[in-house]
């Protein structure tokens, strides 16, 4: 059709810059891609499967996605981009797919439940990807797995749990048994970029760029 007009798409996702950074940078100072497998939990539109395959070099890329409608929009892509060696999309819970974490050295949680579910079931997937990950495994975080688990019910436990490092009395005590985070895992400080220019939108007050994307190494499984 010669009827044809730009269409602007907003999806909840990594954008870009994001990815090149993350996909070319942060994770292959940490691990090898070209012999690691990524999970991504709530892959969505699959950007992240894409760029792990194309940006990253990463041998297998595993996106686990509830919503149907977005699973047949990531197979497309797949398809037309002959990814279908590199990149899987798998449509179903996570509860019931955690066997695929268990098997990735890069496990990807981008507000994987913070918007999209209720706070119990949502604390009880994170308990679930807790229990799932092995010793060693990179956890990718955005935002940081404190901010992420400060909406559910029990919230996170650990030094992060507070903007000081201590546990908070009362309430906020019983909140933040839940979930370990200082036994499952340990945070990896970033090699940052720094901002060419003062109105780069992914930059921080100190002109640092992505500083919302987190990296974590597992510790130990929370059984």
């Amino acid at each position: 059709s010669r009827k044809t007009a730009p269409l602007n798409f907003i999806s909840h996702s990594l954008s870009i810059p994001e990815l090149r950074f993350l996909m070319s940078a942060a994770l292959p100072a940490v691990c090898t891609p070209s012999s690691s497998s990524l999970c991504d939990v709530g892959s969505r539109l699959g950007a992240v499967l894409f760029g792990a395959s194309i940006l990253g070099g990463f041998r297998r890329a595993v996106g686990v996605e509830i919503n149907p409608d977005l699973c047949k929009v990531q197979e497309a892509a797949v398809g037309a981009f002959g990814l279908e060696k590199s990149v899987r999309v798998v449509c179903g819970d996570v509860l019931d797919n955690t066997q695929l974490i268990a098997d990735a050295q890069v496990v990807v949680l981008h507000n994987a439940f913070q918007f999209f579910l209720a706070p119990e079931t949502s604390l009880r997937c994170w308990r679930a990807i807790a229990a799932a990950t092995k010793p060693g495994t990179w956890v990718v975080a955005c935002p940081s797995l404190e901010e992420q688990l400060a909406c559910c019910t029990g919230g996170a436990g650990g030094k992060g749990a507070t903007k000081k490092g201590k546990q908070k009395k009362g309430k906020g005590a019983a909140r933040s048994t839940a979930l370990d985070l200082d036994a499952w895992v340990e945070e990896h400080a970033m090699d940052y970029p720094i901002a060419e220019t003062e109105d780069d939108e992914y930059a921080d007050e100190e002109g640092r760029l992505f500083t919302n994307i987190h990296l974590y190494k597992v510790k130990a499984a929370l059984v």
